[in-house]
């Protein structure tokens, strides 16, 4: 048994930045695929907006995500995020809730 080869399928090929790029049709149908009625962000932005914006929303959203890619960088504001604990149970005040 020990001289039986492992395949390695750890190494998946690498692609290229200009592979890699979001096109505005793949961000048109990642929009429309948000689901409604979602709380929004730290921006307040909804994603009822977002839909509505349509072809023009996602023209700007693609260039801002290729950015980000190509940079390796994202906005510091996308890494901020807010917690919020709902108590499952009547009594707030208890701890474990």
């Amino acid at each position: 048994m020990s001289n039986i080869p492992i395949k390695d399928r750890s190494r998946k090929p690498l692609l290229t930045v200009e592979e890699q790029n979001e096109s505005i049709e793949e961000t048109e149908t990642a929009v429309r695929r948000l689901r409604n009625g979602k709380a929004p962000g730290l921006d307040e932005i909804t994603t009822e907006l977002l839909k509505s914006r349509g072809r023009m929303l996602a023209e700007h959203l693609t260039r801002l995500f290729n950015d980000c890619w190509q940079q390796a960088k994202v906005p510091e504001d996308w890494k901020r995020g807010v917690t919020v604990k709902l108590p499952k149970k009547e009594d707030t005040t208890e701890s474990n809730n």
